[in-house]
């Protein structure tokens, strides 16, 4: 937008320059992984958590529930933005929003547990946060295209036993699922007579979240839409073991049932997407978690009042796995 400085610039002009912005965003991002998530510097300083500008204990009036919103790249590439959006226009549904976005994350990175945690994600992490006393949240990007010829920094994954202590949201929701796939080896098979290592990385999530301590009343864990660099097998696969672990606790949306493949304005893995078809994703998903997103009054109880011993027992948390080269989003 700098090279429009001086003169008239057209909202048209401005959404179309975005557009590009985000695009070189979703195309730049190479050879990411969880392993480089790992051994990133961390820039402590360079990650805006500023639990002082907001009052979670006492936030806005209204019948709305407090939303956590975590996600990956493909959050990066516009759907956190336009869910965090949806949920701000509806105060019933949501007093407070806070959203963070982190490219190369899986539910693991999440987590405080060793190995994971100091790690930092090296390609692109964007945060937005309600601000007690306001409508206006503050806001932090960090991602591809921002800059002429420059990268993102390093910013240290936030932790969501953090988050739930300090904002106590009633409803977390995870947008996940693309940098699992690399658990699959052929990105056909499942394994599941063997076990493919996928427990491993959606248990311990769960359990964290669902802590004694934990506020939350609602997961949505929203799967990734189809990928053309899996099967059906795989995706089928992580949606039913995790649908089958939440059971009553959460909802497991599949986003394959919200949008056509191919997508529009589709990245060269077959997998990251900008424009509409991202904001259509994110509008029917938003509809989908603000039929249930009002647990303020005890109207839902608190999760781990009623999950099973064995869900909510901690688990090892298991190694970061080998790099592999990708050329995605992430």
């Amino acid at each position: 937008m700098g090279a429009a400085a001086g003169r008239a610039v057209t909202m048209p002009q401005v959404r179309m320059l975005r557009s590009q912005l985000m695009s070189l965003a979703c195309t730049a991002i190479s050879f990411v992984v969880l392993a480089s998530l790992a051994t990133a510097k961390p820039i402590a300083a360079q990650t805006p958590v500023s639990a002082e500008k907001r009052d979670p204990e006492a936030p806005d009036s209204g019948g709305g529930a407090v939303i956590l919103i975590l996600g990956d790249s493909l959050s990066l590439c516009g759907f956190g933005k336009r869910l965090d959006e949806h949920f701000r226009k509806t105060p019933q549904v949501a007093k407070a929003t806070f959203t963070y976005m982190a490219c190369g994350t899986n539910p693991l990175s999440w987590l405080k547990d060793r190995p994971y945690t100091n790690i930092n994600t090296p390609c692109g992490f964007w945060s937005i946060e309600s601000v007690s006393g306001t409508s206006q949240p503050a806001e932090f990007e960090d991602v591809y295209g921002m800059r002429r010829h420059s990268s993102p920094m390093a910013h240290r994954v936030p932790k969501l036993e953090d988050l739930v202590t300090r904002l106590h949201p009633d409803v977390l929701i995870i947008q996940t699922g693309g940098n699992l796939f690399d658990l699959f080896p052929d990105k056909k098979t499942t394994a599941r007579t063997n076990g493919s290592g996928f427990e491993e990385v959606y248990r311990p999530f769960v359990a964290r979240a669902i802590g004694d301590n934990s506020s939350l009343r609602k997961i949505y864990w929203v799967s990734s839409p189809t990928s053309g660099r899996v099967s059906k097998n795989v995706q089928d696969y992580i949606v039913e073991e995790v649908s089958a672990h939440l059971g009553p606790l959460g909802t497991v949306i599949d986003s394959r049932n919200l949008l056509s493949y191919p997508y529009h304005h589709m990245e060269p893995d077959h997998e990251h997407f900008i424009g509409n078809d991202m904001n259509l994703w994110a509008d029917k998903s938003s509809r989908l978690c603000a039929m249930t997103c009002r647990p303020a009054s005890g109207f839902l109880k608190l999760l781990h009042e009623i999950a099973p011993p064995t869900l909510a027992a901690a688990r090892p948390i298991p190694p970061l796995r080998k790099a592999r080269k990708t050329t995605s989003c992430r």
